[in-house]
């Protein structure tokens, strides 16, 4: 299986975020990647205040961009994580989202271990705006290889 990592720098614009996710996802596929992995929060990057702004459900645009793009490349597509938010509580979560190549969502991993640091005297606190997971999530590709998720 041929895979693909895509690295991009997201910021607080998620319609420049998908677009540049759609355009390298396109490139990776082109060039034989079966399984495609975008990074963490690939949708909306910035701070708290940003993200809460930018967060979406799991049928918000940023998964629906990514079923169809799966189902038309025929790919096992990993959007990384989202910036989610869900009905049943006042926090986000940072939800990793495996699509297959019929588009149907086959895993969704919600992070567990939130970052809570202080590192040269900057504050460091997911768990502010982000509700832990709870759930370890093991998906499997079209090929039948098993497929971990996690979100650093």
């Amino acid at each position: 299986m041929r895979a693909a990592a895509v690295q991009l720098n997201s910021t607080a614009d998620t319609e420049r975020n998908l677009e540049s996710a759609d355009r390298l996802t396109r490139a990776a596929a082109a060039g034989g990647a079966e399984l495609v992995v975008l990074p963490e929060k690939f949708n909306v990057l910035g701070g708290e205040e940003q993200l809460l702004a930018g967060a979406e459900p799991l049928d918000g645009r940023s998964v629906t961009w990514a079923r169809a793009t799966a189902r038309e490349l025929g790919i096992d597509l990993v959007a990384g994580s989202i910036a989610e938010r869900r009905s049943d509580g006042e926090k986000l979560s940072n939800t990793s989202v495996h699509v297959g190549l019929d588009g149907e969502i086959r895993a969704v991993y919600r992070k567990i271990h939130m970052f809570d640091v202080v590192v040269g005297g900057t504050e460091y606190r997911e768990s502010a705006t982000e509700e832990a997971g709870d759930e370890i999530v093991l998906s499997e590709t079209a090929q039948g290889l098993p497929l971990g998720l996690t979100i650093c």
